[in-house]
């Protein structure tokens, strides 16, 4: 039997909730025995049980404010945490199920006791699908702005776009001189290809992988910077490398890893999911099992029993901050968003657990964030500034 909690959150999706019970909802989500029914509802949007919907930002805004004025429960000095408490649960289902605001408005906030007042703090839209294509020739195509269809030939394949997605069909094995293409993702996009040889590959913000359009019989070799994740077609005949910022190699056969490699990070992570991988650095190397990590520095230092999951949230459409401290948490933003973070004194000890849709707005997930943690931050003239 639907509950009245769960008829309205249905109403509030598909936009008949009436006035009066948007404030139903709102004293509802503020009352604390409705928990294990909100956290229901949260856990099956994350499994995608329940369809996301937007949502009018008014009363996103009604209720999400109705849940963040209720004062928090005690928590552990510094530990910041996305999804156990109650209320910061309640606000995560606001935003998850549509609280983002398309393009760049001024948020209005309410302020107790007053009239809604402009706040004049510009809002900033999450990241999408979109990425540069540089030819051979040196010409560039921007892929978000093309309609899908071919968009070239490159040494005998064909290009095809559809919905955010390039494929690559050669006719033939490639002959003679090798023609190069480059895909680059800006800060704020992200993209999937298919080489020539069948190998799927998503790309993160602010990364880029280079590959012939055509493999030679042999050997399939692609240059990445970023942060890549691939799933290799098998071919024995011809193993699959990848050169890592001219830092290292790895050569497979078939299996699908993820390659951390932005220069602002402290090393360089390679992350295998399946299959089986030989890492080169600095005449070392070392065989990667399923669940491995391994990290390059000055050498090359395996862990097990990886969070494969954390590892790839970015490719299903998550941040997953588990474990995470602030600065790491806010270079992934600052890619995602196309924002620069701006810290207004010392940088705040803190760490942050659980994970939150990529869907968001900046000013929606910031938000939250504020809700939950010692830590100040507000965007200020397109940026992300930070203080204690």
């Amino acid at each position: 039997m639907q509950t009245r909690l769960l008829y309205l959150f249905d109403r509030f999706r598909d936009r008949s909730i009436t006035s009066a019970e948007r404030e139903e909802l709102a004293l509802l989500l503020r009352d604390a025995a409705n928990e294990e029914e909100v956290k229901e509802w949260i856990d099956k949007l994350a499994s995608g049980e329940v369809p996301h919907y937007p949502m009018d930002e008014t009363a996103a805004g009604d209720i999400l404010e109705a849940v963040l004025k209720t004062p928090l429960p005690a928590r552990p000095a510094k530990k910041i945490s996305l999804f156990r408490t109650w209320h910061w649960a309640a606000a995560a289902l606001v935003l998850m199920i549509g609280t983002y605001f398309l393009g760049e408005r001024y948020l209005v906030q309410k302020t107790p006791g007053t009239a809604q007042t402009k706040d004049l703090i510009r809002d900033i839209a999450p990241g999408k699908d979109g990425a540069i294509l540089t030819l051979d020739d040196g010409s560039q195509l921007v892929l978000d702005s093309l309609q899908n269809g071919n968009v070239a030939v490159q040494n005998g394949a064909r290009l095809t776009l559809h919905n955010g997605q390039l494929t690559y069909s050669p006719s033939a094995k490639a002959a003679g001189e090798l023609v190069y293409n480059t895909i680059t993702t800006p800060r704020g996009r992200q993209f999937r290809v298919t080489l020539p040889d069948g190998s799927r590959v998503w790309l993160n913000a602010a990364s880029s992988i280079r590959y012939p359009a055509n493999f030679p019989a042999h050997e399939r070799k692609v240059d990445i910077t970023g942060e890549v994740y691939f799933e290799v077609a098998r071919d024995a005949a011809a193993p699959f490398l990848v050169n890592i910022n001219n830092k290292a190699d790895i050569e497979v056969l078939g299996t699908s890893f993820n390659i951390n490699a932005y220069e602002n990070e402290e090393h360089v992570t390679t992350t295998l999911l399946t299959g089986s991988l030989r890492i080169k650095k600095d005449g070392r190397e070392r065989i990667l099992r399923p669940g491995q990590q391994a990290s390059l520095l000055n050498n090359i230092q395996v862990t097990e029993n990886t969070d494969l999951g954390k590892v790839v949230a970015w490719k299903d459409g998550f941040f997953d901050f588990s474990g995470v401290d602030l600065e790491h948490a806010m270079r992934q933003i600052a890619r995602w968003y196309e924002v620069e973070v701006v810290y207004a004194g010392k940088v705040p000890n803190v760490r942050f657990y659980g994970r939150i849709s990529r869907d968001i707005s900046l000013a929606g997930l910031i938000r939250g964030l504020n809700s939950t943690t010692d830590a100040n931050m507000k965007i200020s003239e397109g940026k992300l500034i930070i203080s204690q």
